[in-house]
């Protein structure tokens, strides 16, 4: 799941996005995403989901999640 964490804060630094915001935008803590990020904890994929379409990432995260 590192790899996908690394992905995830990538794509979120790209769209100029804190934290906070793509937290905001999926519906939980920014202190979640930083979880995510760090791969302390694994999202579902409903929300793997949301994030790709926050972070207009046209199915980028969704390929390395392995429950999509």
């Amino acid at each position: 799941m590192r790899k996908f964490g690394r992905e995830l804060a990538r794509l979120r630094g790209l769209s100029g996005m804190s934290q906070r915001d793509l937290g905001k935008a999926t519906n939980v803590s920014g202190s979640l995403v930083g979880h995510y990020e760090r791969a302390e904890r694994n999202p579902n994929t409903e929300w793997v989901k949301k994030a790709d379409e926050a972070l207009e990432a046209y199915g980028q995260l969704l390929k390395l999640w392995p429950d999509a």
